[in-house]
């Protein structure tokens, strides 16, 4: 077997190439006794590749695995990038949350973009009954200079299926046009909610636009499974252990396109123009994309994570069941 590390060209661009890897794209992979004639399970297996110069932009599709090595039977390429690449994804698995990934390219410098599809249906076509689609997130991240990055990061559902989770451990209803029940009305119960795992579109009812989360997921189907040839959820096989999720990453080099530094310049002075907009409500000030985030982050990583005592006490049970030791201190 012939192996070959992918090679972006460019300081900048190389550390986005750690999008790839399977540490951050699968990790989830199949049992090694299922593929006893494949040592290499734990990687990516590149199955096409396109660049139309090493002078132009980059396109690529591969299997996801485990390591940043590219396994391959008979294949063996080098990535070029000059200004935009795009990586589709197939064969592979839930990976997190998308705007770790987008970030990656931002602090390289670079506009990074990406999208994903999911294994489980959960979001309902406006005026549908049934699911179509999975949460199917959408990150985008730009550089700001020295600030933080712009990061947008958000399901194609209204709320993703963590919220519920959420709701139910804290007691709480959930917003009105969150999800639906089993007849497809709107429900406030995150028990039922999550019985039937039926979200609206972002927008939540179609008198709220919900047919532009409906169509936003659709386009992140179309990049994460149809170009990289992965199983669309509603109709994969089954009976295969294989979820064959797939995954869709771009990233843009800003100093293509104007001088350098006059990007990250601009992106640093719009958030600063959003974040001084005059607040509707005093003591509810406008927030710029990434910023809720970063300042849960900063606070979290100082005080640590609040988990209700419902969870806690789950995990207790888990931990005793597994006679494995208590130790979350004070908890």
């Amino acid at each position: 077997m012939e192996s070959v590390r992918i090679q972006l060209s460019g300081n900048r661009i190389k550390a986005y190439g750690r999008i790839v890897s399977a540490h951050h794209a699968s990790p989830y992979l199949h049992s090694p006794a299922k593929y006893p004639n494949d040592p290499a399970f734990h990687r990516m297996d590149l199955i096409w590749q396109k660049t139309r110069s090493v002078y132009g932009p980059a396109f690529t599709a591969v299997s996801a695995g485990a390591t940043a090595v590219v396994g391959a039977s008979s294949l063996g390429a080098r990535l070029f990038f000059q200004g935009l690449a795009a990586v589709a994804v197939r064969n592979s698995n839930h990976f997190g949350a998308a705007g770790a990934y987008a970030v990656l390219a931002a602090e390289a410098g670079l506009v990074g973009v990406c999208v994903s599809a999911a294994w489980d249906p959960a979001i309902v076509p406006t005026h549908g009954a049934e699911p179509r689609f999975g949460t199917n997130p959408i990150a985008f991240a730009a550089p700001a200079g020295e600030a933080p990055p712009f990061c947008f990061d958000v399901a194609t559902s209204t709320v993703a299926i963590g919220k519920l989770r959420l709701a139910e451990l804290n007691g709480r209803p959930l917003a009105t046009g969150w999800a639906l029940d089993s007849t497809g009305s709107v429900t406030t119960d995150p028990k039922a909610a999550l019985a039937t795992r039926l979200l609206t579109p972002l927008g939540g009812t179609p008198q709220l636009s919900s047919h532009k989360g409906y169509g936003l997921a659709a386009v992140v189907e179309i990049l994460s499974t149809m170009l990289s040839g992965a199983s669309y959820s509603v109709t994969r096989d089954r009976t295969s252990n294989a979820l064959d999720v797939g995954h869709f990453f771009m990233a843009i080099d800003p100093n293509a396109f104007r001088p350098d530094g006059g990007f990250e310049t601009g992106v640093a002075g719009m958030m600063r123009v959003l974040r001084e907009t005059r607040p509707a409500k005093e003591g509810e000030p406008v927030l710029a994309p990434g910023d809720p985030e970063a300042r849960a982050f900063a606070e979290r990583s100082m005080n640590g994570i609040p988990l209700p005592e419902s969870l806690l006490k789950q995990v207790r049970r888990i931990a005793a069941s597994a006679k494995a030791p208590w130790l979350l201190e004070g908890a």
